[in-house]
């Protein structure tokens, strides 16, 4: 299964009856509704993913994953990055 970002790009929230319709396609599962206009999905196959892009005030977009890697608060106190600074 691959993860993928349905976003509505209409006024207001996403449809709930275009959700109701979404969670009916088979190999598709609504993993979290992240904000009021967007889905997480996995989708399982391809005819699944063309399903999902017949909704016309949909996007949708491969999730993408950014792992950050920690950074010591020593590092943050002393960076020299223009206009912030660490606020205690």
């Amino acid at each position: 299964m691959s993860q993928f970002l349905l976003y509505y790009m209409g006024k207001g929230p996403k449809p709930q009856n275009d959700v109701a319709k979404v969670r009916r396609i088979p190999g598709v599962v609504v993993v979290t509704e992240p904000s009021p206009k967007s889905l997480l999905l996995d989708i399982s196959n391809d005819l699944a993913a063309q399903h999902v892009r017949r909704f016309t005030e949909w996007t949708l977009q491969a999730s993408q994953t950014v792992t950050l890697e920690p950074q010591p608060v020593e590092d943050l106190m002393h960076s020299q990055v223009p206009g912030y600074r660490l606020v205690r």
